[in-house]
């Protein structure tokens, strides 16, 4: 489309879904609903049942979206500005999204001179409504798929935008539109990233139990290596659905945030429907594996990781020191899962009483590097780091219990060392002595990064990509082999 003066002077219609913003106006307001009112959406198949006008009238009453928070189609918007500033009229059309919501969004870009929204009726069609509001005069339309194949046929000229032009062709015709702006959605590079497939190095965890109860033989260690594997892999789906589902529960607010208003679904490459579904599917991966491979025991594991994360996704991490207790527990619910995989049951109290407190200390040390890191507004807010319940006044308690967590996970290890049952699996458990300062530094030295804003990400991740806590590591196996094969 040039700037000719014709052009200029037709109005240029620009649909509001799928074009202006990457996203469905229909589809945020569901999630706003589920954020602020979740039980209202038990009422969705009643909205249905009275059809899609309706159903989008019911939600429109329900919910206003906040403009700012949308993610716009950044090459379009400097497209319309141009033409906004050479004098065209621009109107704004939407099939999905109440009057309310299209007039606010106008109002917020400050670029439209009116607004066209079928969202709360069921009457004329887009085309229709356009040419009521126009007088049957020529007009220009931005649209985005098949479904605006109407409304092309009645404008002068058309483009497309969010793909390629054989994606959303309406078929041959004077008024093909033309191709622009062709940022893609789902993209399956975006999709992995939603899934956060390096998160599952986490699952490495799922090893530790029949690391510390030595069942390392030869004769068992393929099938053992095998069944880790699986469970590796179910539970790396498991959260993975997690991840998504939390993402759409966080996604107003991960706009808002400096880093996490750059994931997909943020941004508006992802769209909202793909998340749902793909959770759907791995989770019932997750748990085809788990049930079919493993055991319904590994399986039942894999749920309460699932009821857990999503209490702790809608709730818990809201709450004050009870996010941090459940995100503890769920990384120990990891070593427990492994240990119902690899069949080394009951775990010894020692490891789950160890596990608990350094994953506590974990928990403290992310919730202190998230303030930390906030900016001083963000900070002395009552819901600081990103909806979380602490402020910086907290930081200083946060500081005094976070380290005595790991430091109680050390005295743990001491009394183990003590105990009767290390005796059961060492030869010189004299030995496993000099572990204990290594697990001091390393519990110290990620609280010291915190301190100095180093540590900007899950401290477990952190450790996985982390020198000096593989050096620490590998010291610990080490002093481990000397204590079990000591002559």
């Amino acid at each position: 489309m040039g700037d000719t003066t014709s052009q200029i002077e037709r109005p240029l219609c620009v649909e509001l879904d799928g074009t202006l913003i990457t996203s469905q106006t229909m589809w945020e307001s569901m999630l706003a609903i589920a954020r602020s009112r979740p039980t209202q959406l038990f009422l969705a198949p009643w909205w249905l049942a009275g059809g899609i006008a309706s159903f989008k009238r019911r939600l429109g009453r329900r919910t206003t979206l906040n403009p700012q928070s949308l993610p716009y189609r950044q090459d379009l918007l400097a497209h319309l500005r141009t033409q906004a500033d050479a004098g065209r009229r621009l109107i704004l059309t939407t099939d999905d999204a109440s009057e309310v919501t299209a007039r606010a969004i106008a109002r917020h870009l400050g670029l439209f001179d009116d607004v066209i929204s079928r969202g709360q009726s069921g009457g004329p069609s887009m085309a229709q409504a356009i040419h009521q509001k126009l007088g049957h005069g020529e007009f220009d339309y931005v649209g985005h798929a098949a479904t605006d194949a109407s409304v092309w046929a009645e404008a002068k000229e058309g483009l497309i935008v969010g793909g390629s032009e054989g994606d959303h062709s309406p078929g041959p015709g004077p008024n093909q539109p033309k191709m622009a702006f062709a940022q893609r959605t789902d993209r399956p590079g975006d999709l992995l990233r939603s899934m956060r497939i390096k998160q599952w190095s986490k699952n490495l965890l799922l090893i530790v139990p029949m690391l510390v109860g030595h069942r390392l033989q030869l004769d068992h260690l393929a099938d053992n290596l095998l069944r880790f594997l699986t469970a590796f892999v179910a539970f790396g789906c498991c959260a993975s659905s997690v991840y998504l589902i939390n993402d759409l529960i966080d996604l107003e607010a991960d706009r808002r945030h400096p880093r996490k208003k750059l994931r997909p679904l943020a941004m508006g490459r992802v769209r909202i429907p793909t998340p749902l579904l793909l959770a759907t599917c791995l989770l019932a991966t997750g748990l085809v594996l788990g049930t079919t491979l493993l055991s319904l025991k590994f399986a039942a594991t894999l749920l309460i990781y699932m009821v857990l994360s999503i209490s702790y996704c809608l709730y818990f991490k809201r709450m004050l020191l009870l996010d941090v207790i459940v995100l503890a527990g769920l990384y120990t619910h990891r070593i427990v899962a492994g240990g119902v995989a690899l069949l080394v049951w009951p775990l010894t109290p020692w490891l789950l009483a160890f596990a608990t407190f350094l994953f506590l200390s974990l928990a403290f040390v992310k919730r202190f590097s998230e303030l930390v890191l906030a900016n001083g507004d963000l900070a002395r807010d009552a819901r600081a780091a990103n909806g979380r319940n602490y402020t910086a006044a907290d930081t200083d308690l946060i500081r005094s219990v976070g380290p005595a967590s790991g430091y109680l996970a050390v005295l743990v290890f001491c009394l183990y060392i003590n105990s009767d049952d290390v005796a059961k699996l060492y030869q010189a458990p004299q030995v496993l002595w000099g572990a204990c300062p290594i697990l001091f530094y390393w519990i110290t030295r990620v609280w010291f990064l915190a301190e100095r804003k180093v540590l900007k990400e899950d401290p477990v991740l952190f450790a996985l990509y982390d020198k000096a806590s593989y050096l620490s590591g590998l010291l610990i196996l080490l002093i481990l082999m000397l204590a079990k094969f000591w002559p």
